[in-house]
């Protein structure tokens, strides 16, 4: 409770608080639906503040979102990748929720083998979690043990980063799949 008369000062219209009462259990989730007064606020005690993505786009948006004023400076920087390159592929008939996950194992192998025998190359797949990440890791290997694979591993040191990045080497003769977790360093 302290905590929630802590943060209270914070509260304004861009907060939403949800409440649930389950029998004698009292519980509360605080959503903040515009954050930009507070990191405007709080990089004001900053003498400077560097963000930087490569998916914030709108740029307008995302400035104004994360507290950015109109005297901020911008720098959007052209991708050092040929476009050609890039392949997105949703696959939007597989759930990866987490209650799904264990029923999704095979048919995700497959779909992610079926992708990568189209074209030898270097690949990375990313997982919403190390757990689900390292499952499906463990499976695949297991199907497809012919194929090359690295997996990022929690608390890497930035040499362990840069051999696992150094195994995606544009003169590679086979197939390499990266599993990766989202929101990690590699994503």
């Amino acid at each position: 409770m302290r905590d929630l008369i802590k943060k209270s000062v914070y509260f304004t219209d861009g907060f939403k608080v949800l409440c649930e009462k389950t029998g004698d259990n009292l519980t509360y989730r605080i959503n903040c639906l515009d954050p930009s007064a507070i990191l405007e606020e709080r990089s004001d005690f900053a003498r400077a503040a560097v963000m930087f993505s490569a998916t914030l786009t709108p740029s307008e948006y995302y400035m104004r979102s994360l507290g950015m004023n109109k005297n901020s400076s911008f720098l959007s920087i052209p991708s050092p990748y040929p476009k050609e390159n890039f392949s997105l592929t949703v696959f939007d008939r597989l759930s990866t929720r987490y209650t799904d996950r264990g029923q999704t194992l095979y048919e995700l192998c497959e779909i992610i083998h079926t992708a990568i025998k189209a074209r030898k190359g270097n690949y990375m797949v990313f997982f919403p979690s190390y757990k689900y990440m390292q499952d499906l890791h463990g499976f695949f290997t297991s199907m497809h043990p012919e194929i090359s694979t690295v997996i990022q591993q929690k608390g890497m040191t930035e040499a362990e980063k840069a051999a696992f990045v150094a195994r995606f080497d544009e003169n590679n003769k086979e197939t390499l799949i990266g599993f990766c977790v989202l929101g990690g360093v590699y994503a």
